[in-house]
């Protein structure tokens, strides 16, 4: 055999992660059905948690990458902010904002896709979670009767 795959390996420790999650929803109750809608649930909340970080990622790569467009580019781009600044600092401070924002607005379609998908999950735990009370309910109405 050679080494194992990164991707397996991934995806062991998210389905770990899942099926920990999914037996803390489940809170110790040993119904497959109501575990299975757990397990949905839970890979919501990871893909949320996920889709968030990757957020986050993307707005971070493309902040890396202004300092290299703005040296391209010159002084900064709303007017030379040196010439009436008091002090280098503030002069750093404001261009650092500025980049930032450019970084911003380069991430804004990402960030819509990005946002997009995340609304398809809500509704998929949404429904998920509906799922999972229905099924709570069924086991406690089995566990009366």
């Amino acid at each position: 055999m050679g080494k194992p795959n990164r991707l397996n390996l991934r995806n062991r420790r998210i389905s770990a992660e899942i099926e920990e999650i999914a037996a803390a929803y489940c809170d110790g109750q040993q119904d497959l059905i109501l575990y299975q809608h757990a397990i949905a649930l839970s890979q919501c909340d990871h893909m949320i948690a996920e889709l968030r970080v990757q957020s986050v990622r993307l707005i971070d790569s493309l902040s890396d990458l202004a300092p290299m467009a703005e040296a391209r580019r010159g002084p900064f781009v709303g007017g030379d902010i040196s010439v009436h600044s008091d002090s280098q600092q503030n002069c750093t401070t404001t261009t650092a904002i500025q980049l930032d924002w450019d970084a911003f607005q380069r991430a804004l379609p990402y960030l819509d896709r990005l946002n997009r998908i995340e609304q398809h999950f809500w509704s998929r735990r949404e429904r998920a979670l509906k799922m999972f009370v229905a099924a709570q309910k069924r086991l406690a109405r089995s566990e009366q009767a």
